[in-house]
C-alpha cells in the first residue's frame, strides 16, 4: 500500500500546491505535505475496495505493481520526483525552491527504505483469490443412455475442477457425437466448459422446415426446441452456485451466450434451434434469444421473446421494483435482456431502440412426454 500511497501523492501534492499557490498564495507548500500525505493513504488504502466492486479486473495489475519485489521502481521514482520537481519549479518560477523537492524526495525515500527492509501495509481487497482464475465446470456425472446412442455414462469424459481448461477433450467422443468447448468470463472470472453434442440430433433438426411466423418461434424454438443438450448445458450452468432467481444467475446466463456465440448477419430470417446455434457457434439476433431463452426456461425462469421491427431479444420475468427497461404482457413484467453484445445489462435497452415497439410473445412451458418405457434392472 504504501507505493501506492506514494504514486498518489506524487499526483497529487504538485496539483494541490499549483491550485492553492494561485488561489491562496500565503499557504505554504510544506503545510500541504502533511495532509496531502494522509490523504494519499486513505485513497490507497480504499482502492483495493473501489477495484473489488467496480473493476475486479484490475486487481491482479495491482497487486503487481505493489509487491515488494518491484523495488527497482522505487529507485526509477526517486530519480523522477527529484528532476519532475526541478523542471516544474523552474517552469512555473524561474528558479528552485527547496521545499518542494524536499517534500516529494522525503516520502519517496521512506518508501523506498521500508519497502527495502520488508515493511509494507495491506491493501484489503487486493489480496489474491482464493479460488482459481480459471474454474472448470466438470460435465454432468450421469448422461443418459439411449438406445440409439454410443454416448454412456462411461464414454463422458471427466474434467477435474482444479486442471486447466482443455483445449481438446481428454477422450475422444464416440462415432456421432463431438464435444464443443465454451469459454466466456463473467465479472473478472474466466469459465471453460465441454458440451456433449449428438451430430444425429443436429442434424435433425437443421432438416426441419423453417417456421417464419415470429410469434410461433417461442413455442417452436424455445420450448420444443430444448434438447439433451439444452439441458445438460442449463445444469452445467446451475450448478455454479449464483443465487437462484437472482439477476446475477441470469446475467452470468447472458454473459454465456453474449461470448459463446459469434454474431453472423443473414438475408432474411432464419431462425435456429438451441442446438443448432451451439453446434455451429454462430446467428443472428433471434437466435441469440432463441439460445438464452432455451436455457432459463431450463433453469426454471419465466421468459418471452421481445420482438422489435427488425430485431428481437429477450424478456426475463421480473418482480415489481426491479430497476430497467420492461414489457409487461398479462400483468407479467418481462425485462429487456440485449443479446447481442457482451456489454447490455439486464433491463438495459439500446439508445437506438428506444423509439420502436415491443411486442411480447411469451414462451410457453415445455410439453413432454414419456418415449421410451423404463429399462429392466
Amino acid at each position: 500500500m504504501l507505493f501506492l500511497a506514494l504514486l498518489s501523492y506524487l499526483l497529487l501534492f504538485p496539483a494541490i500546491c499549483l491550485i492553492l499557490g494561485v488561489l491562496w498564495p500565503e499557504v505554504s507548500g510544506m503545510m500541504l505535505a502533511v495532509p496531502t500525505g494522509i490523504a494519499s493513504l486513505l485513497l490507497a488504502a480504499k482502492l483495493g475496495r473501489v477495484a473489488e466492486i467496480y473493476a475486479p479486473g484490475l486487481k491482479r495489475p495491482l497487486r503487481l505493481l505493489v509487491r515488494r519485489e518491484g523495488i527497482r521502481w522505487l529507485c526509477a521514482l526517486t530519480v523522477i520526483a527529484f528532476a519532475g520537481a526541478m523542471v516544474w519549479q523552474i517552469a512555473f518560477h524561474g528558479r528552485l525552491h527547496g521545499w518542494l523537492p524536499i517534500a516529494i524526495a522525503i516520502p519517496a525515500v521512506v518508501v523506498f527504505g521500508l519497502n527495502w527492509i520488508g515493511i509494507d501495509l495491506p491493501i484489503r481487497g487486493l489480496e489474491a483469490e482464493t479460488k482459481p482464475d480459471l474454474v472448470n465446470i466438470p460435465p454432468p456425472l450421469e448422461v443418459p443412455a439411449q438406445p440409439d446412442s454410443p454416448m454412456s455414462p462411461e464414454a463422458a469424459p471427466p474434467v477435474a475442477p482444479s486442471a486447466p481448461a482443455p483445449e481438446a477433450p481428454l477422450v475422444a467422443p464416440p462415432a456421432g457425437w463431438a464435444l464443443k468447448p465454451f469459454h466466456w468470463s463473467y465479472k473478472g472470472t474466466n469459465y471453460t466448459t465441454q458440451l456433449a453434442m449428438s451430430e444425429a440430433e443436429y442434424q435433425q433438426r437443421r432438416q426441419k422446415p423453417r417456421v417464419l411466423d415470429a410469434t410461433a418461434w417461442p413455442a417452436e424454438y424455445v420450448s420444443q426446441g430444448i434438447s439433451p443438450e439444452v439441458r445438460d448445458l442449463a445444469a452445467q450452468l446451475y450448478r455454479l452456485g449464483h443465487p437462484f432467481g437472482s439477476q446475477d444467475e441470469v446475467a452470468f446466463v447472458l454473459a454465456f451466450v453474449q461470448q459463446v456465440i459469434t454474431y453472423r448477419s443473414e438475408e432474411g430470417e432464419y431462425p435456429r434451434y438451441p442446438v443448432e446455434t451451439l453446434w455451429e457457434g454462430g446467428g443472428d439476433c433471434e437466435d441469440y434469444s432463441i439460445l438464452g431463452a432455451a436455457i432459463l426456461l431450463s433453469m426454471g425462469y419465466q421468459v418471452a421473446l421481445l420482438l422489435l421491427p427488425r430485431h428481437a431479444a429477450l424478456g426475463v420475468a421480473g418482480a415489481d421494483g426491479l430497476p430497467g427497461v420492461y414489457a409487461e404482457h398479462e400483468g407479467v413484467r418481462y425485462f429487456y435482456c440485449e443479446m447481442t453484445g457482451e456489454s447490455w445489462r439486464f433491463g438495459e435497452l439500446p439508445p437506438d431502440l428506444r423509439s420502436e415497439s415491443i411486442n411480447v410473445a411469451p414462451v410457453p412451458p415445455p410439453t413432454l412426454k414419456i418415449v421410451r418405457p423404463a429399462r429392466e434392472r
